[in-house]
């Protein structure tokens, strides 16, 4: 009897493995070059438990870029294509963007006024995309924020630079804050730009393709239904697109510098790119001006250096941040 039960557990652990090694030769089979995946999670059992998931594709990204435009990977038993390369960056968000459906995004092509057959939106289809353009602006807001005041409270010569940087602009216009002012302070937008450079808040972009897609210039196809994660913390942190990339410089979005659009992209690019791009910059923009002429910031003392990220959150949110505020 004991022998019977051996046998069939043997049996049992063998099929196990064999359904494993199958699930897991996706990429083999398709000559990606991919990480060895665990038994059970895959490569992603670190991801959110105790790594955050910016950093946690950074990894991917910065060991097994230049092998390949795509390196493959595994969440438990379903494969991955994490893309290492800007030119099929550009492909999937842009140029064949209708292979790929978006997840997370804003823009809903079933209510495309280019996709509408009438060209024309009902009032409630107009006060839906109002929402979502609203909405998609305030959810990236508070983040770029806090992470915008914590590095100008490390570095207080360039916040004196940014507060005489808004006056100036005010005092053209009678000190009102209006669009004509705003637009004016173009070193805000260099602060918020890097901001999001830095610290993106959507930390990875997952679109999923909807067809077999083959990828341009080479042998390999993905399947429909194969997750796409374009790592945009490992894009934004890569040295070789911004030299010293751990350090916080607005001058690397000054008018003078010219770069692949593609090496930026917090809000996404092309047709599914965020619809409140522009609402964000601006509300960071105004809520920025209004701090930085009426309050001065330096790090409290409560607040450990350096500063880590909660690893359990998908947003990129610091842990403990503890600043000192003193009115001006």
């Amino acid at each position: 009897m004991f022998q019977y039960w051996d046998i069939i557990g043997t049996l049992a652990c063998l099929a196990l493995n064999l359904y494993l090694f199958r699930k897991h030769a996706y990429w083999t089979s398709r000559n990606v070059p991919f990480r060895q995946p665990g038994f059970l999670y895959g490569n992603t059992k670190a991801m959110g438990r105790t790594e955050q998931v910016g950093k946690f594709f950074q990894s991917f990204y910065t060991d097994l870029k230049g092998l390949n435009p795509l390196v493959g990977m595994y969440n438990y038993l379903r494969p991955i294509a994490l893309i290492t390369d800007l030119g099929l960056v550009k492909r999937i968000l842009e140029v064949d963007f209708e292979c790929f459906q978006g997840r997370g995004s804003y823009c809903d092509e079933k209510w495309d006024l280019n996709e509408s057959k009438q060209g024309q939106l009902s009032f409630n289809e107009l006060a839906a995309q109002a929402f979502g353009f609203y909405y998609a602006g305030l959810e990236t807001c508070p983040a770029l924020l806090t992470w915008t005041l914590y590095e100008l409270s490390n570095a207080q010569v360039l916040q004196k630079k940014a507060r005489q940087h808004v006056k100036t602009a005010l005092a053209k216009f009678n000190g009102e804050m209006i669009f004509e002012s705003i637009s004016m302070m173009t070193f805000l937008d260099q602060i918020v730009k890097e901001s999001l450079r830095k610290y993106p808040p959507i930390p990875v972009l997952i679109r999923e393709t909807t067809t077999h897609y083959q990828i341009p210039n080479s042998t390999t196809t993905l399947e429909a239904g194969t997750p796409i994660y374009i790592p945009v913390y490992a894009i934004h942190h890569d040295p070789e697109l911004y030299p010293a990339p751990e350090k916080y410089d607005p001058e690397r979005f000054s008018m003078n510098t010219k770069r692949d659009p593609y090496t930026w992209i917090p809000f996404g690019e092309g047709p599914r790119a965020c619809l409140g791009k522009q609402l964000s910059i601006m509300q960071a923009k105004i809520v920025l001006a209004y701090l930085l002429i009426n309050y001065r910031f330096s790090i409290g003392k409560k607040c450990s250096m350096p500063l880590e990220v909660d690893v359990k959150c998908f947003v990129l949110t610091p842990k403990d941040l503890w600043l000192k505020v003193e009115r001006i």
